[in-house]
């Protein structure tokens, strides 16, 4: 999987229809990408940890990105995330090393787009296949 595969393959969700009416642009995006059970999630616009910091431009004009790993549970903490797919993909998360808050849901923050596509390949590899589910 690279980088135009995750654009492509993701749904987009768009800031609500009220903020585009209010401030006349897309503020922020995210893009949701279902691997097996996960789903990785980036976040762009001006209220994320992203580079640049602004709202309606395309996926591909952003140098950094948010990241997040949701399980059926909502967002992912570092010892879930290190559990599950490895201490390379747990460093990238905010919380990480801070004693007392792996525990936390957390985010990977302006993570680059090549360390995306590693997080998105490393959550493919971990997944269970659809025979291993039934």
């Amino acid at each position: 999987m690279n980088k135009q595969d995750i654009i492509n393959n993701s749904t987009q969700q768009l800031d609500p229809e009220e903020n585009l009416v209010r401030f006349g642009c897309v503020r922020r995006s995210n893009l949701h990408l279902d691997i097996g059970p996960f789903t990785l999630s980036l976040a762009m616009g001006e209220g994320n940890y992203c580079s640049p910091r602004l709202g309606g431009i395309t996926p591909e004009s952003y140098d950094l990105v948010e990241a997040a790993i949701l399980d059926g549970d909502g967002l992912m903490n570092v010892m879930d995330i290190r559990s599950t797919f490895g201490l390379s993909v747990a460093k990238l998360c905010e919380s990480f090393g801070n004693e007392g808050q792996e525990d936390y849901s957390t985010v990977m923050p302006y993570i680059t787009w090549d360390q995306v596509v590693t997080v998105a390949n490393t959550i493919d590899r971990h997944s269970p296949s659809a025979k291993d589910l039934i």
